[in-house]
Formats: structure tokens, C-alpha cells, sequence
């Protein structure tokens, strides 16, 4: 069963994962590395390990290990869409840059969906669960 303090450490990881979407985003759209990006004076590998860690405390690592997977397919969907949004401001409303915005747009609408499956909180999970165990 999770408790209230579980589902704030999940609510707080899903948190931290969209701030980071964001940064990805904006890399993306300036042609730099998201690998070198820094928020809130953390880097992206430190914030990765503390988004886990919540994770795999309240509901174990086998659902971190999903929640990461999805997590790093959203991030690199809101990195493809930061450069697609890049191009249709470099190159005008062209057909190609549509097409290429479209799919973007695509692949981080099933990220995200994805993502947000992958974060809601186990059944049958949490600390209480894992203590009882």
C-alpha cells in the first residue's frame, strides 16, 4: 500500500523528469548537446539516478528500470521536437519541415503517454508493502 510520502516521491520524480523534457526540448532547438544541459545546477546523468532511486524506493527496481525507459524515450522525443520546431523557424511552414513537426509531435504524444503509464504508482506497491514483505 503507499503511503502519502509514496506517492510524493512519484509525483516529485514524474516532477523532475518533465522540468528535464523541458531542457531537452530547448537543447534540441538550439543544436546542443542534452547530455551537457544543467538544471537547477544538476546535470542530466545525476538527475537520472535521483529520479531512480525515488523510484525504485517506493515501488522497486524493476519499476524504475520501466519508468527510466520511458522517461528517456520522452526526453529524447522532446529533444526531436525541439529540432523540428528549430527548422520550421529557420526554413518557414515548408512541406518537409510540416511533415517533420507532425511526426515529432507524434512521437512525444506516445512518449508522453507512455511515460505517464509508466509513472503511476504500482499496484499493490509501496513502502508499507515492501516493509510487510
Amino acid at each position: 500500500m503507499h503511503t502519502r510520502r509514496d506517492l510524493g516521491e512519484l509525483l516529485a520524480a514524474r516532477d523532475l523528469v518533465e522540468k528535464w523534457a523541458q531542457a531537452y526540448w530547448q537543447a534540441g532547438h538550439d543544436d546542443t548537446p542534452a547530455w551537457d544541459a544543467a538544471l537547477d545546477g544538476e546535470n542530466v546523468a545525476a538527475a537520472r539516478e535521483r529520479w531512480l532511486g525515488m523510484v525504485a524506493a517506493v515501488d522497486g527496481l524493476d519499476r524504475a528500470v520501466l519508468f527510466g525507459r520511458m522517461a528517456n524515450e520522452l526526453l529524447e522525443a522532446n529533444q526531436a521536437l525541439g529540432r523540428a520546431d528549430a527548422l520550421v523557424e529557420r526554413s518557414g511552414r515548408t512541406y518537409e519541415a510540416g511533415i517533420e513537426v507532425g511526426e515529432a509531435r507524434h512521437r512525444r504524444q506516445v512518449a508522453q503517454d507512455e511515460f505517464l503509464r509508466a509513472a503511476r504508482p504500482k499496484v499493490g506497491g509501496g513502502t508499507a508493502a515492501a516493509a510487510a514483505a
